[in-house]
């Protein structure tokens, strides 16, 4: 975020999903190893929570990680 939430509270609100409505086809993919987000917070009101075992925070964003080959395969599945 390029600061800390006592130095911009706002732009750390505006960044938060659960200050949106999500659209009807969300998905929120977790990662059981995630040490940044906690469980709970992968939780919204919504949209679907894709709870994975073994994947950690930046895996749905790295190439030949078992994360980034689970969300390719739920768009996928989307577009079927």
């Amino acid at each position: 975020m390029g600061s800390a939430y006592s130095q911009n509270s706002l732009a750390y609100r505006q960044a938060n999903p659960a200050e949106k409505t999500p659209h009807s086809r969300s998905i929120i993919f977790q990662g059981t190893l995630d040490a940044i987000i906690p469980i709970e917070q992968s939780r919204l009101t919504g949209a679907q929570t894709e709870l994975k075992d073994g994947a950690s925070h930046f895996d749905w964003i790295h190439p030949g990680s078992r994360g980034f080959a689970l969300i390719v395969k739920a768009i996928e599945g989307m577009l079927d």
